[in-house]
This record gives C-alpha cells, structure tokens and sequence, in this order.
C-alpha cells in the first residue's frame, strides 16, 4: 500500500514545520517521502534529501550575541548562587526559630557569616569583572539578575544574623 501524493506532501510539510518550531533551520530539502508497510500497524517512512540547495542562515543580531556573552558568563556562577540562595533560606529560617524559641546555636551563626562573607566576596569579584565586558553585555538582563540574586541573598544573611544578634560587617 502506496500513501498518496498528498499524504507524501503532509509529511514533508511536517517535518518543514517540526524543525522550525526547534528552531533549527534544515540543512536540506525534503524532496521525496516513501512509506509502506512493515507489519500491520507498522509503517516505514523512506526520506531522501536533495542536498543541492540550503537554505541561508540568517546572522545573529547584536543583541542575541550579548545576549549568549552575559549567559556564558554567569552561568556557573548562578548555579553556585542557587546553592547559596538555599542555603540562606535554610539558615534564615533555623535564626527565626532559635529567636522564637530563645536558643542560641553558635554553629548558625557561623555558617551564615561564612556564607555571608563568601556571597559578599563573590559579588565584589562579579562587579570588577563587568568593566572588562561589552559594553552591550555588562547592561543586559541576565547580569542584572545576577546582581539581584546577590542582593537577595546577602539582605537575607544580613536579616539571620541580625535575628541571631550577631553583627554581619564583623570579620
């Protein structure tokens, strides 16, 4: 059994419209679609491309170039903030039920001053590498978030230690 050339049509059309959804422009051109049966319930699809012509790719803008320089460059550093915004959550939360409860653990407060300092230190080094960047990447978003989550997370170490009566500026 031969699908018709109209069905061949629909699923060269497919693939056009499924590779254009992932964003990845096909290299070739889908010229010809061969199905037939296997086993019942089983169709086998024969694809051949006509690699003679390929369609252009368009150049990057400027702006999606910043755009993949600023990811590059805080991509391992926001995993490591993901960590340390966890772990800030963590130990804010354990300062407010000691203070709750009237206890004190001197092991929360110095693993949040730690971090504290850690965050703090990481931050600093973060903005002396910005001057270094394009201009276009030191001003895009994902470098504004990152310095947000800085922010975040030192404010919220600040508040725990504070709820634990320690001062955070202290060495």
């Amino acid at each position: 059994m031969r699908l018709a050339d109209a069905d061949c049509r629909t699923i060269a059309r497919a693939a056009e419209i499924a590779a254009w959804r992932r964003n990845q422009p096909q290299t070739a051109t889908l010229t010809k679609v061969n199905a037939f049966p296997l086993e019942v319930g089983q169709l086998a699809l024969d694809m051949t491309n006509d690699t003679s012509e390929s369609i252009p790719r368009r150049k990057a803008s400027a702006e999606t170039m910043a755009g993949r320089e600023a990811a590059a460059l805080v991509r391992e550093l926001n995993r490591r903030i993901g960590r340390w915004q966890a772990a800030s959550v963590k130990l804010y939360t354990m300062a407010q039920r000691l203070k709750a409860t009237g206890r004190a653990d001197p092991s929360v407060t110095e693993e949040a001053h730690t971090l504290f300092q850690v965050v703090a230190t990481e931050a600093q080094r973060f903005e002396e590498l910005l001057p270094e960047q394009p201009s276009a990447v030191a001003r895009h978003g994902r470098i504004n978030d990152t310095r947000q989550s800085f922010d975040m997370i030192t404010d919220r170490l600040r508040a725990s230690l504070q709820l634990l009566g320690a001062n955070p500026e202290a060495e």
